[in-house]
């Protein structure tokens, strides 16, 4: 397999013909029309199909690295400047708009979907997320490979070319995920931003690609398609706080390398300051998310 140009790894982070000039020169563009990131049960079996459609096109090889290596290329190189810092979440909300704007060159209709894994939670393994009809589940074999869902041939080259490797909990059970009380619990502290993101990071994103295992366990962990749905719930979640209470929706605190994190900061290798992540109606998102949790409920109750 071809080595993965670092360049054009660079270059696609950087936007490149990937966004078109999208983020301007602020980097928060101006109104765009919103589409929504459906979750993915939610999907039609057809928009399912051309998404899983688009994926592959992007893993597509011809004599050398794809597109989509080097994409979890840039996971592998700069995700550790992001995690554990205030950063966390800006960065995957670019890193995600990234993968889909890529998408979207194959195929435009197309919008990563979610998985809210809160319904799963006392037995994911049992998810049909985790089935043949979307993501497949534990690997087996020697090499825990993925054999079935709609990634069952599914092969990536990080750190060296294998298929794709789930290995729930190190074994053949998947132990219970954080809950929707969880989650709710979080959306609820008052606390400011850092101790939001710190939570969704070491609650809900860590725990949850660990016990999945394999590929996502692994700073690579982009290898296995699953990763985005995944990721996509979490940049739900701070889209949900930010809407419960607009007056904190800009709000962006904590200390990163022993210096104070700032709106201003840059999200590397993208070149985009952390205050351009802020709205999702800006151009260069342009998606929304439904409410979810309580405030989802309540949108259901109140009378037409």
């Amino acid at each position: 397999m071809g080595e993965i140009s670092r360049r054009g790894v660079l270059r696609w982070a950087a936007g490149g013909a990937v966004l078109a000039g999208a983020w301007g020169p602020s980097g928060t563009g101006g109104a765009a029309v919103e589409a929504v990131r459906a979750e993915v049960r939610a999907l039609p079996a057809e928009r399912w199909e051309r998404y899983v459609r688009a994926v592959r096109a992007l893993n597509r090889r011809s004599g050398g690295a794809s597109e989509y290596d080097g994409i979890v290329r840039v996971h592998v190189d700069h995700a550790h400047t992001a995690q554990g810092t205030p950063a966390f979440l800006p960065w995957n909300r670019v890193f995600l708009r990234r993968f889909e704007l890529a998408l979207q060159r194959i195929d435009p209709s197309v919008r990563v979907p979610y998985w809210d894994w809160t319904p799963d939670a006392r037995a994911p393994a049992a998810s049909v997320v985790l089935g043949g009809a979307y993501f497949g589940g534990n690997g087996s074999g020697e090499g825990r490979e993925v054999r079935d869902g709609s990634f069952a041939d599914w092969t990536v080259a990080h750190p060296s070319p294998h298929r794709l490797r789930r290995w729930y909990d190190e074994g053949s059970g998947l132990s219970a995920f954080p809950g929707a009380e969880d989650v709710e619990k979080i959306l609820a502290e008052g606390s400011g931003y850092d101790v939001f993101r710190a939570a969704v990071e070491s609650v809900l994103a860590a725990p949850v690609q660990e016990k999945l295992g394999g590929d996502l366990s692994a700073l690579s962990a982009p290898n296995d398609p699953l990763f985005w749905s995944h990721r996509a719930f979490l940049d739900l979640l701070w889209a949900e706080r930010q809407a419960r209470d607009p007056t904190r929706a800009r709000d962006y605190d904590g200390t990163s390398q022993g210096r104070q994190a700032g709106l201003g900061d840059l999200l590397e290798p993208f070149g985009v300051t952390v205050a351009a992540t802020l709205d999702l109606r800006a151009e260069a998102f342009g998606y929304a998310y439904p409410r979810w949790g309580a405030a989802a409920e309540r949108a259901r109750r109140k009378p037409a």
